[in-house]
C-alpha cells in the first residue's frame, strides 16, 4: 500500500532524520523503471536519431510498458495508469500531437508509478519524472520560442567543434546529433539524485558531472568518425540479373550503412541511461519516512504572505501548465486572402508557364503558372511586376521573389526593404544556388538587412521529402500541418543560415548540407566529415522594421505540381504574411512565455509530488493539443472555386461562356482525394503516381488539389472530387457530404477495381452504383465478377458528330472490371471485353457520380509517362480524360483527333530519370523567355524509377466501332444514343488539330 506525502514543515525535522538515517540502495524493478521512462521519452523526442514514425510510436511505448513490469504497481495503481494512458490515447486520436506528448506522457506513467511505491523506490522514480516534464517544458520551448532553439543549436554546434577537435576530424552539428536533449534531461536528473540522496554530496557530483561529459563527448567523438567508418564497410552487392525480382540477402554491412551517421544518436542514449543506472543504483539515497523533501526549502525558509498565498497554492502549477501553451502556441490567424494584394516579381529563374493540351510529361509542368487562380481560390489578387514599381508596392500586403537571378539596382532595393520597413511583407523563395551564364543567384542581396541567408550549398535529405525528418515549428504557418511528405514542399533546396533575431520555421533533422549546386545537376553526393550535419534550416522568418521577411530554401512548393501537395503550407503562409494578428511571434508573448516555462519547472522541482506532476502534464498536453487544433482551424485553407468557370457550369451556360475559350483563364477546384488511405503513391512521377492526373486536369482549366478531408466545409467549394481505391472507408458523415455536394452540382469520379472495392461500398450503394467485389470467399452471396485485364477499347465513333470522319478513339485499361448501374438514365461513357459497362455516370440532382471499374485508371503508368512518351505512339488516355471531363460537365463536346497508326509491337519503356531530376531544372543555361524544368522530386535523390514492360493489350470482343453509343444490355440500363449535333464538324476539326500529334 502506497505511503501518503506528508509535507515535511522545518529543516530541524530534516535534520534530525539525516542524522539518524541508515544508507540503502533501490531495488533493481525500481531503477529499471525510471530508465525506462527515461529512454521512452528520448524516442518520444526523437532524440534517437531517424526512426520512421510508426516505429517510433511503438518504441516509446514499449519501454512504457517495460517500466511498468519492472515496478509492478498494485493493481489499483494500475487501472490509474490505464485511465491516464487511455486518456493520453484518446487525445492521440481526437486533437493535434506531437514528439512532445510522448514525452510528457512517460512523465506521468513515471509519476503515477512513483505514487505507487514507497521509501526509496519512490525517491527513484519521482527523481525520473521530475527529469522528464523539466525535459518536457523544454521541448515545449524548443519547438515554440526561437531563442531557445537558437541557444540549443549553438549549444550543440560548440559541443561537436569541442569532440572534433578531440578527434581530429571536423564535426559540425546542432542540437539534434550534438545530444542537447540528452544533456537537458540528465542535468535536470543530477539536480533530483543529488537532493535525495545523502551527504557528503561534493565528490559524488563531481564524478558524475564528469561521467556525464565524458559520455556526451565519447558518442560525439564516435559520431565524427562515422565516415571512416562507412569506408571501411565493403560496398553494397548489386542485384542479381535475373528476369523476375528476387530480394537480396541480408548482410550485416549493409544494415550497418542505413545507421551511419542517422542512428548514431542511439549510442549516446544507451551511454547516458547507463550512467544514470549507475546514479541511481550505487548511491546512497536517504530512506525518508513520507515522500519527498522540497527542493531549495532552505532558499526560502519564510515566504511572503504574497508568495504563500500565489506562488504556493496548489493549483498554481496547473495554471500555468495550461497557460503556457496559449502564450506561445495559439494562433488566430486566418488564411483568408480577401481584399488582400500579392505582388510577384516578375523576372528571376522561372517561368509563368502552365500545362497546355499537346504537350506531356514532367517537362510540360510550367514552373508558376498556377500561383495566380491558387491566390485568386483564396479571394486575394496577385500582381505580376516587371520592375516592383512604387506604385505596384504602394498597396501591396505581400512582396513575392521567387529565386531572382539578376543583379539589383540599388534603388529598386531601397523600395523593397522601405515597403518592408514601412509594414509590408517580403517572401523569398530561393533554391540551390545557380551561376549559369547570365544567371546569378541574387536572393543574399535583398537579405542584407537582416540575420538570414541562403547557403551556397543543397540541404540533401535521407529520406524522400524529409519524411519523418522535418521538424516543423510552432508557427501559425505550420501548426498542426503534421509531417506527411511534400507536406511542405521542401525536397531538395537549399539551407539557410540564421542569426539573432532570425528565427527558423522549418527545420530537417536528417539530412546535410553539400556544399556548392553540383549534386543538384550531377545527382551525385555524398556527407563528408565536416559538412553541417542535421538540423538544416529550410525556412526562417525574421521581423524588419514594422515588416515581416520570411525565406523559403526551396521553391518547389510553389510550383505547379509542388503546389498540389504543399497549398495547405503556402496559402496559411500567404495569409500570416498578409495579416499578421495575432500572432505568438510577438516579442512580449514569447518573453512571457519563457518565464512561464521556468516558473513551471521551478514550481514542479520545488514541490515534487507524483500527483502535481501528473496533472500537471495532462494539463499541458491538452493545452498544447487544443491551442494547435484552434489555430490549425482558424488558418484552415479552403480555396473557393465556386464563381469561377468552370466551376459555375449554370452561369457558363446562362453567359454563353464557351469551354474551347474559357478554359485557359477561369478556373475550377478539382479535389482529389487524399483522406482514405487511397491507392496511389505519394511519389508524383512513379508509376502508381498522380502527377499525371494532376498535369491533365491543369490542361483542363481546373486547379487540382490533395483533399485532406472530404467535409462539406471543404468541398462544396469545388467542383470536382476524385476518388482514387480508398482503404479506408467513409463514414456516414463523409457519404452525407459527399451526397450534398452532388446533388448541388459536384462530379464526383471513382476509380476503383473490384479487388479494392470494399471500403468505397458504401459510398457507391448510396449513389445506386456497385462493383462486384473479388475475391470471394467460399461463403460469399454473390458471384465471382470476371476481371476484363489489362486492354484497348474503343469509346467514341468520331463519325456520329463529324460527317466527314472515317474512325474511332481507344482508351487503355490497366485492369478493368465490370460496373453495375440500376438507374435507367444512367449513361456508359465506355464498354469492355464482352459489351460489359465499365465506366458509367449517373445525374444525381444537378452533379454527377462517375464510376470506372480499374483502380490504376488515373495512375502514370496508365495516364502519362514522366518523360511524356506516348503508349505505344498515343497519348489516347490523356484525349479520353479530356473528352469525359467536357462530357460529364454538360459543355461544348470536345472530339478527339484521329489517332496514329497503332505501332506493330509494344515499345520497351526507357527507363525514368532519377526522381531527383524532377526537383531541380536541367543543366544548362536557363530560357529565360522559356520554361526552365522546375520540379516535384518525390523519390531520394540518386534513386531510380523503372517502369515495368506492360502485358500485351487485349481488344473487346466482338469488337464494335462504337458499342458505347447502344444499351448496356443488363435490365434497368437503356440509353439511346445521343443526337449528332449540328455543325459538330467544324468545331470538331478545328479541337482535332489543337492536339494533333
Amino acid at each position: 500500500m502506497a505511503e501518503p506525502d506528508p509535507t515535511i514543515n522545518s529543516s530541524n525535522d530534516q535534520s534530525s532524520a539525516d542524522a539518524g538515517s541508515r544508507v540503502v540502495c533501490p531495488s533493481l524493478g525500481s531503477v529499471i523503471g525510471a530508465l525506462a521512462g527515461l529512454v521512452a521519452a528520448w524516442i518520444s523526442a526523437g532524440s534517437a536519431g531517424l526512426l520512421a514514425g510508426p516505429l517510433q510510436f511503438a518504441l516509446s511505448w514499449t519501454a512504457l510498458a517495460v517500466a511498468i513490469v519492472a515496478v509492478r504497481p498494485p493493481w489499483q495503481r494500475i487501472v490509474m495508469l490505464a485511465l491516464a494512458v487511455i486518456a493520453m490515447m484518446a487525445m492521440l486520436v481526437l486533437l493535434p500531437v506531437g514528439p512532445v506528448h510522448g514525452v510528457l506522457t512517460a512523465a506521468v506513467v513515471l509519476s503515477l508509478l512513483a505514487r505507487a511505491e514507497t521509501g526509496i523506490e519512490r525517491r527513484v522514480l519521482l527523481t525520473a519524472a521530475m527529469a522528464v516534464v523539466v525535459f518536457g517544458v523544454y521541448r515545449v520551448a524548443y519547438t515554440a520560442i526561437p531563442a531557445v532553439w537558437l541557444a540549443a543549436d549553438a549549444a550543440g554546434g560548440m559541443l561537436g567543434q569541442l569532440a572534433g577537435g578531440v578527434s581530429g576530424k571536423p564535426l559540425r552539428v546542432g542540437a539534434t546529433f550534438g545530444g542537447i536533449d540528452l544533456l537537458v534531461m540528465m542535468a535536470a536528473l543530477f539536480v533530483g539524485w543529488l537532493r535525495f540522496t545523502s551527504a557528503p554530496r561534493l565528490r559524488r557530483a563531481i564524478f558524475a558531472a564528469v561521467a556525464l561529459f565524458v559520455g556526451a563527448l565519447l558518442y560525439l567523438i564516435a559520431l565524427s568518425f562515422s565516415t571512416d567508418l562507412l569506408a571501411l564497410l565493403p560496398e553494397v552487392a548489386p542485384p542479381p540479373d535475373a528476369e523476375m525480382y528476387t530480394p537480396p540477402a541480408w548482410r550485416l554491412a549493409d544494415a550497418v550503412r542505413t545507421l551511419l551517421p542517422w542512428n548514431v544518436p542511439v549510442l549516446a542514449i544507451v551511454v547516458q541511461t547507463l550512467i544514470a543506472g549507475a546514479m541511481f543504483r550505487w548511491a546512497a539515497w536517504q530512506p525518508k519516512k513520507g515522500s519527498e523533501l522540497f527542493f531549495f526549502r532552505k532558499a526560502i525558509e519564510r515566504p511572503t504572505r504574497f508568495a504563500r498565498k500565489i506562488v504556493l497554492t496548489p493549483f498554481s502549477e496547473m495554471v500555468l501548465a495550461a497557460v503556457v501553451p496559449l502564450l506561445i502556441v495559439l494562433s488566430l490567424n486566418s488564411s483568408d486572402l480577401s481584399d488582400k494584394k500579392i505582388v510577384a516579381y516578375e523576372r528571376g529563374y522561372l517561368n509563368w508557364d502552365k500545362p497546355e493540351h499537346g504537350s506531356f510529361g514532367r517537362q510540360s509542368a510550367g514552373m508558376y503558372g498556377m500561383l495566380s487562380p491558387f491566390v485568386e481560390s483564396l479571394g486575394g489578387e496577385l500582381v505580376i511586376s516587371p520592375d516592383l514599381s512604387r506604385a505596384d508596392l504602394a498597396d501591396a500586403d505581400v512582396l513575392v521573389l521567387l529565386h531572382p537571378d539578376e543583379p539589383w539596382p540599388a534603388e529598386r532595393l531601397d523600395r523593397v526593404w522601405d515597403f518592408v520597413r514601412r509594414g509590408g511583407s517580403l517572401l523569398v523563395v530561393a533554391e540551390p544556388v545557380v551561376r549559369e551564364g547570365r544567371s546569378r543567384s541574387n536572393f543574399n542581396d535583398v537579405l542584407k538587412p537582416t540575420g538570414m541567408a541562403v547557403r551556397f550549398d543543397v540541404a540533401i535529405a535521407e529520406t524522400p521529402n524529409w519524411q519523418h525528418s522535418l521538424t516543423a515549428l510552432s508557427h501559425p504557418a505550420t501548426l498542426g500541418l503534421g509531417n506527411r511528405p511534400s507536406r511542405f514542399g521542401m525536397v531538395a533546396g537549399s539551407s539557410i543560415r540564421t542569426s539573432w533575431p532570425a528565427r527558423p520555421l522549418l527545420v530537417g533533422l536528417c539530412g546535410w548540407s553539400d556544399p556548392g549546386s553540383d549534386a543538384v545537376m550531377t545527382r551525385v553526393y555524398q556527407y563528408d566529415a565536416g559538412e553541417r550535419l542535421g538540423d538544416l534550416v529550410l525556412a526562417a522568418e525574421q521581423p524588419l522594421g514594422q515588416g515581416t521577411v520570411v525565406v523559403l530554401g526551396d521553391t518547389a512548393g510553389f510550383t505547379n505540381l509542388g503546389n498540389v501537395t504543399s497549398y495547405q503550407f503556402t496559402g496559411r503562409l500567404l495569409g500570416y504574411l498578409a495579416s499578421r494578428r495575432g500572432s505568438p511571434q510577438n516579442t512580449w508573448r514569447q518573453v512571457t512565455g519563457l518565464l512561464a516555462c521556468l516558473c513551471l519547472v521551478g514550481l514542479l522541482l520545488w514541490r515534487p509530488d507524483g500527483k502535481r506532476i501528473a496533472a500537471a502534464c495532462v494539463l499541458l498536453a491538452l493545452s498544447l493539443s487544443v491551442s494547435t487544433a484552434t489555430s490549425h482551424h482558424a488558418a484552415r485553407v479552403l480555396p473557393d472555386g465556386r464563381e469561377k468557370s468552370p466551376n459555375n457550369i449554370a452561369n457558363n451556360i446562362a453567359n454563353n461562356i464557351a469551354y474551347n475559350i474559357a478554359y485557359n483563364i477561369a478556373y475550377n477546384i478539382a479535389y482529389i482525394d487524399a483522406s482514405h488511405l487511397e491507392a496511389y503513391s505519394g511519389i508524383g512521377w512513379s508509376d502508381d503516381g498522380i502527377a499525371g492526373l494532376a498535369l491533365t486536369l491543369m490542361r483542363g482549366g481546373y486547379l487540382p488539389l490533395l483533399a485532406p478531408d472530404v467535409s462539406l466545409e471543404r468541398i462544396e467549394r469545388a467542383g470536382i472530387l476524385i476518388s482514387i481505391a480508398p482503404a479506408r472507408p467513409f463514414s456516414a458523415g463523409e457519404v452525407n457530404a459527399v451526397d450534398e455536394f452532388v446533388k448541388a452540382g459536384g462530379i464526383l469520379i471513382s476509380t476503383v477495381g473490384a479487388e479494392d472495392t470494399a471500403a468505397i461500398d458504401l459510398l457507391l450503394a448510396h449513389f445506386g452504383m456497385n462493383i462486384p467485389p473479388s475475391p470471394v470467399g467460399p461463403n460469399g452471396r454473390t458471384f465471382e465478377p470476371e476481371p476484363m485485364g489489362h486492354f484497348r477499347c474503343s469509346y467514341l465513333n468520331a463519325a456520329d458528330y463529324v460527317d466527314s470522319a472515317d474512325y474511332t478513339v481507344d482508351v487503355i485499361f490497366h485492369a478493368g472490371w465490370p460496373v453495375e448501374c440500376g438507374d435507367e438514365e444512367a449513361e456508359v461513357l465506355c464498354y469492355g471485353l464482352e459489351n460489359r459497362p465499365i465506366i458509367v455516370a449517373r445525374r444525381v440532382g444537378r452533379g454527377k457520380v462517375v464510376l470506372i471499374g480499374d483502380t490504376c485508371f488515373a495512375m502514370n503508368k496508365n495516364l502519362e509517362n514522366s518523360a511524356g512518351e506516348p503508349f505505344e505512339g498515343r497519348h489516347e488516355n490523356a484525349q479520353f480524360w479530356r473528352w469525359m471531363l467536357s462530357r460529364i460537365t454538360d459543355r461544348d463536346q470536345w472530339i478527339p483527333p484521329k489517332p496514329p497508326p497503332l505501332e506493330t509491337e509494344v515499345p520497351e519503356a526507357p527507363e525514368s530519370p532519377p526522381a531527383s531530376a524532377d526537383e531541380v531544372p536541367e543543366a544548362g543555361p536557363p530560357d529565360k523567355d522559356k520554361a526552365k524544368d522546375k520540379k516535384i522530386p518525390e523519390a531520394p535523390p540518386g534513386s531510380k524509377e523503372t517502369v515495368p514492360e506492360a502485358p500485351p493489350l487485349r481488344y473487346p470482343t466482338p469488337r464494335s466501332p462504337a458499342p458505347r453509343l447502344r444499351g448496356l444490355g443488363i435490365p434497368g440500363l437503356q440509353k439511346a444514343p445521343p443526337p449528332k449535333p449540328k455543325d459538330a464538324g467544324k468545331s470538331a476539326d478545328s479541337a482535332g488539330k489543337e492536339v494533333a500529334p
